[in-house]
């Protein structure tokens, strides 16, 4: 049993040991190479806005600041597409006594209404900044004047 258990055992590796490799006989041809890679950005947008009393010369009070949105260095998007950040919102600050107070928001030296855009970012692999204003004129009543804006971010074709 042990010498027919050998033999089968023998005959088994010679058989896998010789194996014959074939391979087309051809004048040419072409191998299609392709690989994916996906949107890669990050934006950045401030979580909290604090606006600074102003006094001009002529003695007008005014409450704003400038602040920075910003996209991560290594924004990728495919050819034509860019980052698209807008803002939403109804520009009046509420005070919990129910005094209200208009504000603007200003990107790139321009006023921007509801569903504007205030910054766009394309591939790059430098960091990106774009820079709003808030502000706002004196109330006339004192208080902590709050509201929420909505900032939105899209990747849209050119």
């Amino acid at each position: 049993m042990k010498k027919l258990f050998a033999l089968i055992l023998t005959v088994c590796l010679l058989a896998t040991m010789s194996v014959t490799a074939l391979a087309a006989n051809t004048t040419g041809g072409s191998t299609e190479v392709s690989f994916n890679v996906d949107h890669t950005y990050t934006v950045t947008i401030p979580a909290a806005v604090e606006l600074a009393k102003e006094t001009a010369g002529d003695g007008t009070v005014t409450y704003e600041n400038d602040y920075t949105i910003g996209a991560n260095a290594g924004v990728r998007l495919k050819k034509n597409e860019c980052i698209e950040v807008t803002v939403a919102s109804d520009f009046e600050m509420t005070t919990t006594e129910g005094a209200t107070l208009a504000y603007t928001i200003t990107a790139e030296g321009a006023a921007v209404a509801t569903g504007g855009v205030v910054a766009e970012f394309e591939t790059n692999k430098a960091e990106q900044t774009a820079t709003i204003h808030i502000a706002a004129n004196d109330p006339d009543y004192a208080g902590e004047y709050k509201d929420t804006v909505t900032f939105t971010v899209a990747v849209k074709t050119n």
